[in-house]
C-alpha cells in the first residue's frame, strides 16, 4: 500500500471511530435523559399526592372546627 493509500485508510478509519464515539454519547445522554425524565415525572406525581393529602386534610380540619 502506498503512502497515499494509507492516509486515505487512516482518515476513513478515524471517521468511523468518531461515528461510533458519537453514537455512543448519543446513546448515554438518551439513557441519562429517559432517566431525567422519570424521577421528574415520579417528584411530580409525590408533590401532587401530597398537595391532594394537604387539601384533604384541611377540607377536614374545617369540618371539625365548624
Amino acid at each position: 500500500m502506498g503512502k497515499k493509500t494509507q492516509n486515505m485508510s487512516a482518515k476513513i478509519n478515524n471517521r468511523f471511530k468518531a461515528v461510533d464515539y458519537m453514537r455512543q454519547v448519543r446513546a448515554e445522554l438518551s439513557d441519562l435523559y429517559q432517566a431525567d425524565k422519570d424521577r421528574f415525572h415520579k417528584e411530580l406525581d409525590q408533590s401532587m399526592a401530597d398537595f391532594l393529602t394537604a387539601g384533604k386534610k384541611r377540607s377536614l380540619q374545617r369540618k371539625i372546627a365548624e
